[in-house]
């Protein structure tokens, strides 16, 4: 048992505790038990380190005095407030019922059980207390007449099977049987006779005797009150002596009476005024990997994963824990709270813990929900294991210091969002029990066995738990080991991952031995959480399967070979026209002979090509090939002053060209080649043989070097070698079929990378590459092409006008975010057999990871998994690997992994790093990673998420926010063609401003505000509130750069009349009827709240929401549910819902009910104001 556990069960034996002379002494009864003596000297040091620090507290106290009792109404207690809104807003929950079940072996007399039972609830009035609320404020008043039945189930005629079945449903019903806290009892009992003695070997009787609490009036003392004056009771009226227990000096409403005036008192606000500054801008949740969205009401439901330790490895943990100078309590704290950190990738971490709160002595044997929770935020960002300690130290001393606080009055105070998904300031709570000193108040130990006349009661383990909190983590510590109990919502978590945490503990606690046992210096974030097998795990899935290929081959000689197969196959089309792969290979050799005459083309010397889309263009780039230099795309369309950059940056001295185009290279110094000149005359090529040329390079040489958009503004050149590219092709040889890759749309610019797949895969595998403008060709004419490999965004400008041949077999998509209903889209109305998701940057050579959809699909959207010879891992800010589910950046490592950037050597050590798991026995390990910038995660099947770049990942009150997230589920709403979300200064904070564009045929104008309303309410049933934008524009069309892209610095601003944030002031006679109720909730001025205004961001709280049902009560005659005010949180939608019930379109018709006699139950309002007069008298 834990410390406060045997201090009660000492006070329950009537051990008496004295302090004189700063000295602690014991006086104890003559009749104490040898079980309680050998515990009080096993804990002694503990017991007297716990009774000091009691005596300390107690000393600084005011007296708590008795309340009036002329005053039948009392208010509740901020911790009681809390319960009953939750009560109120889930309409009845069993969310905080207190279930004690006890197995007991003997006779157990039920009539003197329920005397016991009901003199216990005589004695402490919290028992019988219940709940009414008087204009939208909940009070409490004793019920004087209450009495407990205790219920009897005698389930002694069943067979076991059967017995155990019904037992199991009798524990669940009463789990989940709700309190009425207007009229039930706060405590109930049941007798469940399983074997009478005559039936078992024993010869005694054998069952389960019941206690269920509700938390609204007990903590987990006062359950250790009620047990201990049970087992106090039942004994000395077996043996009629007289009732042994000493009167109570008050009862739980006068502390609740003296707390609200306490709560006014200078020091409270200084304690008020610490939590305030210690949590402004805290997180608002814990950001770990949810295995599913986060339901819109938490469900509670609850299961367990138990991690054991060993003795020795608890006896370490405990000497280690006082060499930091730290109770178990923070040892614990500091490492759960990293390995947190670490799974959600956030340096700050917000854990709550329970503290008794009985620093008063009237409250020592009190019953009554005294507990109260604190809120530790911690940072993980320290320069060493000892810093990060002695932070972890400071934070729980200040918390203990500043503990007369409650939770719910910092909850309030700071303006912190509730909603009906999750608690709020934290949702994960850490207790921690040891026998090796001062603890918490959680009562964990639940073997103890209690010995009554003629019977013997044990404590069993609930066989359904309840979920309060996301994660309830309880640790017990004993000279004879422990454990390590996690208590979590299955709607949340899978069990895997909870084992996964509680294992990272374990290596945690097992790493800091070693490092401060060794005395060595580390910092937190170089200490890896994860253990050895998950570690294993994660490097395994982030491998792609190792196959040979033939790594010495260089572009070109795919081709070749091909040619050598089927020379007469078609290779490459470009309208009417087209060249075999004879013709290809022939042309390609004679302009690789000229190139290497007259312009010294060989290994390394690159030529730029600079031509129209045609024949002509495949036939240059295989010649520079061929002929052993690499080939530079520059795009004609591109304006004059980036390709002057290109032609400047890559040296070039010759660019291929044509007649069309050329004159866009005026300020080109080098020698320029017109391709459609030489090849048309026939005096061009003629002079070169058709054999194929012999060249110096190598596949380690360049193949080609491709300019692509860089943060400075200045494109950079990616070098890429025919090694890399022959890694792609092999992969996507495997990958795609014959028939999908027969005739390939060659659409994309040769200046992106996919020009490289459209080229050089099909002609690797005897299929055709037919050449189009751009994808949108296919708009003007019907093309016979089995594969589509084109971005998202064409695609879905292809499918609304009906383009995609029905020959198309498999349509690739690439280089955007692929939004699940394309692919659905896709797969419905066209005839196509496979859509796939491709990812990779040119850094990797193209394509870095793949998803094939044959079947509809369902969010999220994945990138699929890691492509053949690749190699993708997601690690965290210092570059450790992140574990399964959390979000990190993405490092590419593998064959794919090019040379870097060209003339660039700084750019290219920065994004290029040293491989920290290469593997010299894997061929296609690399020796570098490529850093991407992007954001993912490993979904539980291997699988990988995309949600955007690091660079759109922004901070917002204190948690970490992907704005790709946000876009994507935006854009899954099918009214909106596409979005962008920003973080952005507004009235001095950051905001997230969130830019639609609309379908043109959705959207009117005039309705614009309604319209982004329900964007903002569709993006609140699927996202947490702090990623729903404040601000919601309708754009019309993307500012663009001449890059492409989006102009985020000539966006609108968050003011703009077209957004919904902005104030419209309300229209008809209920909006502004519930503007003036916010008005006098909130203290505004009425003219200051907007229609489109949320009750939460105006200041509202949990306490308001039930006068503002009070309020809709009063003014508009309208029962809502609190659990309404959650839901429509902005003034229109809550208006149409009042409207609603007033008008009656949605109200079934009243009818008469047929009624026994002439009884009725009350109407909720007669119901309140009968409470009212009884408690009062008439009035």
């Amino acid at each position: 048992m834990n410390i406060e556990q045997l201090f009660q069960q000492l006070k329950g034996a009537g051990v008496i505790f004295n302090k004189e002379n700063d000295a602690v002494s014991l006086k104890l009864p003559k009749n104490l038990s040898s079980e309680l003596k050998q515990e009080l000297v096993k804990s002694k040091d503990a017991l007297k380190e716990y009774l000091e620090e009691l005596f300390i507290r107690s000393e600084k106290v005011t007296s708590i005095e008795k309340r009036d009792k002329a005053e039948k109404l009392s208010q509740l207690s901020f911790s009681q407030q809390r319960l009953w809104f939750t009560d109120k807003l889930q309409g009845g929950t069993a969310e905080y019922n207190m279930p004690e079940a006890m197995r007991f072996s003997g006779t157990l007399d039920t009539n003197l059980v329920e005397s016991v039972l009901n003199a216990i609830i005589e004695r402490h009035e919290i028992l019988r207390t219940n709940y009414v609320e008087v204009d939208g404020e909940p009070l409490q008043y004793v019920n004087e007449t209450a009495r407990l039945t205790l219920q009897q189930y005698d389930l002694s005629h069943l067979q076991e099977p059967q017995q155990q079945q019904e037992l199991k449903r009798l524990l669940y019903d009463d789990l989940n049987q709700a309190f009425d806290l207007k009229s039930d009892l706060m405590f109930r009992a049941a007798y469940i006779l399983l074997c009478k003695g005559e039936q078992h070997t024993s010869g005694k009787d054998q069952g389960v005797l019941l206690f269920n609490l509700h938390h609204i009036a007990a903590d987990g003392w006062s359950v250790e009150i009620v047990k201990n004056e049970f087992f106090t009771l039942y004994q000395a009226f077996s043996d009629d002596k007289k009732f042994p227990l000493a009167p109570l000096r008050i009862q739980y409403a006068d502390y609740a009476h003296w707390l609200r005036r306490e709560s006014e008192s200078d020091s409270r606000k200084e304690q008020l005024a610490y939590w305030q500054e210690k949590l402004q801008g805290c997180p608002e949740e814990h950001g770990l990997a949810l295995k599913a969205r986060r339901p819109q009401v938490k469900i509670n439901k609850g299961a367990k994963e138990v991690v054991k330790i060993n003795n020795k490895l608890a006896t370490r943990l405990m000497e280690c824990a006082r060499k930091l100078q730290l109770t178990p309590f923070m040892f614990f704290h500091g490492v759960v709270a990293l390995v947190l950190s670490r799974y959600s990738v956030h340096d700050e971490v917000i854990i709550g813990t329970a503290v008794a709160n009985r620093e008063h002595p009237e409250t020592q044997d009190l019953v009554g929900f005294f507990a109260n929770l604190l809120a530790l935020r911690v940072s993980t960002e320290h320069t060493s294991l000892q810093d990060y300690f002695s932070h972890i130290k400071a934070v729980n001393v200040e918390a203990q210091a500043n503990q007369e606080v409650r939770l719910e009055q910092i909850i309030d105070q700071l303006k912190i969002p509730r909603n009906l998904s999750h608690a709020p300031l934290f949702q994960i709570v850490l207790n921690v029990s040891s026998d090796f000193g001062l603890t918490t108040n959680d009562r964990n130990d639940r073997n103890d066995t209690h010995t009554l006349p003629q019977v013997d009661l044990k404590s069993i383990e609930p066989t359904v738990l309840h979920a309060k909190y996301d994660i309830e983590i309880n640790v017990n510590l004993s000279e004879q080991g422990g454990e390590i109990t996690w208590i979590y919502d299955t709607a949340l978590f899978a069990d895997k991952f909870v084992l996964s945490l509680g294992m990272s503990v374990l290596t945690v606690c097992e790493k800091i031995l070693s490092y401060i046992e060794s005395n060595k210096k580390i910092t937190p974030h170089t200490l890896s959480v994860l253990p050895q097998n998950e570690y294993d795990h994660l490097l395994q899935i982030g491998n792609g399967d190792i196959r040979s290929y033939p790594s010495e081959l260089c572009i070109h000689q795919y081709v070749e070979q091909q040619a050598a197969r089927t020379p007469q196959a078609i290779a490459v089309r470009y309208g009417e026209q087209t060249l075999s792969y004879q013709q290809l290979d022939e042309q390609a050799n004679q302009l690789a002979h000229y190139l290497q005459a007259h312009h010294q083309v060989g290994a390394e010397v690159l030529v730029g090509v600079c031509v129209t889309r045609s024949l002509a263009m495949v036939v240059g780039v295989l010649a520079i090939l061929k002929a052993g230099g690499a080939y530079v795309p520059l795009d004609p369309n591109y304006p004059s002053e980036r390709l002057a950059y290109m032609l400047s940056d890559a040296q070039l001295s010759v660019v291929l060209s044509d007649t069309q185009v050329k004159d866009t290279l005026q300020g080109f110094k080098g020698e320029v080649v017109c391709l459609d000149s030489l090849l048309e005359q026939a005096e061009g090529l003629a002079q070169y043989g058709t054999e194929r040329p012999s060249n110096h390079s190598d596949s380690r040489h360049l193949a080609y070097v491709i300019y692509t958009s860089g943060s400075t503004g200045k494109p950079k050149g990616v070098a890429i070698a025919h090694r890399n590219t022959s890694a792609l092709i092999h992969w996507a040889q495997q990958a795609f079929s014959e028939a999908e890759l027969a005739k390939v749309l060659a659409s994309t610019s040769l200046n992106f990378d996919l020009s490289v797949f459209e080229l050089f895969v099909p002609l690797s595998m005897g299929g055709c590459s037919v050449i189009v403008q751009d994808a949108l060709a296919l708009l003007d004419a019907k093309h016979d092409i089995s594969l589509l490999n084109t971005v998202p965004s064409a695609a879905t400008a292809l499918l609304a006008q009906g383009a995609i041949p029905e020959s198309v077999r498999c349509i690739n998509l690439a280089g955007e975010p692929l939004p699940v209903a394309l692919v659905n889209q896709l797969l419905a109305q066209t005839q196509c057999d496979a859509v796939c998701n491709l990812y990779g940057p040119s850094e990797d050579t193209t394509y870095s990871t793949y998803a094939r959809f044959s079947e509809p699909v369902s969010a999220p959207m994945t990138i699929g998994r890691v492509i053949t010879h690749s190699q993708a891992y997601i690690l965290d800010d210092y570059q450790g690997l992140c574990p399964l589910g959390s979000v990190g950046e993405l490092y590419l490592g593998g064959s794919g992994v090019t040379q870097g950037y060209y003339n660039n050597p700084a750019l290219t050590a920065e994004r290029f790093i040293d491989n920290p798991f290469y593997d010299a026995n894997n061929p296609t390990s690399s020796e570098r990673l490529y850093k991407t910038g992007d954001l993912v995660r490993y979904l539980a099947d291997g699988q990988l998420e995309f949600l955007g770049r690091i660079d759109d990942q922004v901070k917002i009150r204190g948690f970490r926010i992907e704005l790709g997230e946000i876009e994507a589920q935006l854009v899954a709403q099918s009214e909106v063609e596409s979005a962008l979300v920003v973080a952005k200064e507004v009235a001095g904070s950051q905001q997230l401003v969130g830019y639609v564009r609309a379908h043109a045929e959705i959207i009117d104008a005039a309705e614009q505000g309604a319209w982004l309303a329900e964007r903002k309410a569709q993006l609140q049933a699927v996202l947490p509130q702090y990623m729903v934008p404040a601000t919601l524009l309708v754009i019309s069309q993307w500012p663009l750069t001449p890059n492409g892209k989006i102009d985020k610095k000539a966006l609108p601003s968050p003011d703009s009349a077209a957004s919904v944030g902005h104030y419209e002031a309300p229209a008809g006679e209920i909006e502004w009827g519930v503007a003036h109720l916010w008005a006098e909730l909130l203290g505004r001025a009425v003219d200051e709240i907007s229609a489109h205004g949320n009750f939460f961001d105006l200041g509202g709280h949990s306490l308001l929401t039930t006068r503002l049902v009070a309020g809709v009560r009063n003014r508009f005659a309208v029962e809502l549910s609190v659990q309404q005010v959650f839901e429509q949180r902005s003034l229109r939608s809550l208006a149409e819902v009042i409207g609603q019930a007033q008008g009656g379109a949605t109200l079934p018709a009243l009818c008469a009910q047929p009624r026994a006699g002439n009884q009725a139950p009350l109407s909720y309002s007669q119901q309140r104001l009968w409470f009212i007069d009884q408690l009062q008298g008439a009035t």
